[in-house]
């Protein structure tokens, strides 16, 4: 069973919709499941050096009051499936595009499973670190950690073919509709939006499975009459 997620890296949800997928998952130990993370850009407008963090969100929502309140309540969220949000560490609002082309390389040189756990750093670079995942610099030591490269990272993330494959992506994404993240879109058939709890993962990986095997059935029948 394939499933595309579509997040942006600085999309609480994103993270927490990502922890209570792996739950869903775990419910569901015998299913193979390959998942592949896509772009999505919250903020495509964001320059490429950042923006101020609290000062976008503030413009974005309604004050400075409606942030908090807002952030209060995500890291809430965040706690209670073991992610620690540091809002006092997060000062700059980055650009993601740079962010969203490591995890594409991270893919072509190494599979799902390299991608997946960039996505993981990166995710707590922004949200218990409080690094600024727009800067190559951080992402060249990200990419380190996950045993990547670090040079040819960076001269890949400043002239390759990642850019062009993340916007092209990105363009797909709003093609077939992908307005809000996360995004969780099954065989490339049903989409699931929203961090939902584990238990509805669990009904809609059990539906998409029912529905995969009656195909093979359907097409059993097809070619034996």
């Amino acid at each position: 069973m394939r499933v595309d997620i579509y997040s942006d890296v600085v999309c609480p949800w994103c993270y927490i919709g990502k922890r209570r997928f792996e739950a869903a998952l775990a419910e569901r130990p015998d299913l193979d499941v390959d998942v592949r993370w896509r772009p999505f850009e919250l903020d495509p407008n964001v320059p490429h050096g950042g923006a101020d963090h609290r000062a976008t969100l503030a413009a974005k929502f309604g004050g400075d009051e409606k942030v908090d309140a807002m952030l209060d309540h995500v890291a809430r969220i965040a706690d209670t499936v073991g992610l620690d949000y540091r809002w006092d560490r997060v000062t700059v609002r980055p650009n993601t595009r740079l962010a969203h082309a490591l995890v594409w390389l991270a893919e072509r040189d190494g599979g799902p499973t390299l991608a997946a756990d960039v996505v993981e750093r990166l995710f707590a670079a922004v949200f218990t670190e409080g690094r600024d995942v727009g800067h190559l610099d951080v992402l060249t030591a990200i990419a380190a950690d996950a045993g990547i490269d670090p040079a040819s990272a960076a001269d890949e993330l400043r002239d390759g073919p990642a850019l062009d494959a993340v916007a092209a992506e990105l363009a797909t994404a709003h093609e077939i509709g992908v307005s809000a993240v996360p995004c969780f879109v099954f065989e490339q058939r049903w989409a699931v939006s929203g961090a939902q709890e584990p238990d509805t993962f669990v009904d809609v990986l059990d539906q998409v499975a029912a529905q995969l095997t009656s195909d093979v059935s359907g097409s059993e029948v097809e070619s034996s009459s």
